[in-house]
Parts: C-alpha cells; sequence; structure tokens
C-alpha cells in the first residue's frame, strides 16, 4: 500500500495499536500525527519502537522509528480544543 502526500491524525497514537498503525501509514508514505493519552509524566518516553525525539510545535512530542518520525500530541479525544487545535496545525485529508 501506497500513500501519496497523505496527511492522517491517529487517535489513540500512544497505544499498542495506534503506535503500530503509525509505523504502517509512514511506511506506506503518509504523514502522521497522532494524539495519545498522556501517563503521570506526559507521553510516555517511547511508542512502539518509536522512541522520543524532541519537542515539536505546539507542545506536540516528536518521534523516531525504523519506518520514519511522526509527532504526538498529549490529550483527550473528547476535548475539542486540542483536536481543533491539531486539525488546524496539521490539516488531515
Amino acid at each position: 500500500m501506497t500513500i501519496d502526500s497523505g496527511k492522517i491524525l491517529i487517535t489513540g497514537a500512544s497505544g499498542f495499536v495506534g503506535a503500530w498503525l503509525a509505523a504502517e501509514m509512514l511506511s506506506a508514505g503518509a504523514d502522521v500525527a497522532g494524539l495519545g493519552a498522556p501517563g503521570p509524566a506526559g507521553l510516555p518516553p517511547r511508542i512502539g519502537d518509536f522512541a522520543a525525539d524532541g519537542e515539536a510545535p505546539g507542545g506536540e512530542v516528536r518521534f523516531r522509528g525504523p519506518a520514519g518520525g511522526w509527532t504526538c500530541a498529549a490529550g483527550d479525544l473528547r476535548d475539542r480544543e486540542i483536536i481543533d487545535e491539531l486539525l488546524q496545525r496539521h490539516r488531515p485529508a
């Protein structure tokens, strides 16, 4: 599968399924951003095969792994404000 210039926003990105989905979408050529539930200390330093690699605009955390890099924001899907900010910043297709 290939994705040409597609932007994808993954909710639940800090979980098992979300991390694997991010890896698959990166491998397919997508530009990936995620939203994940924060733990007690914010987002975890690792999500699946991805390791935290600094901060990105808007307080998001940049993650790097074998398939490439993506950003993830800590937040709750029920928080309309953070969803609006992510959609504004990343404009998924």
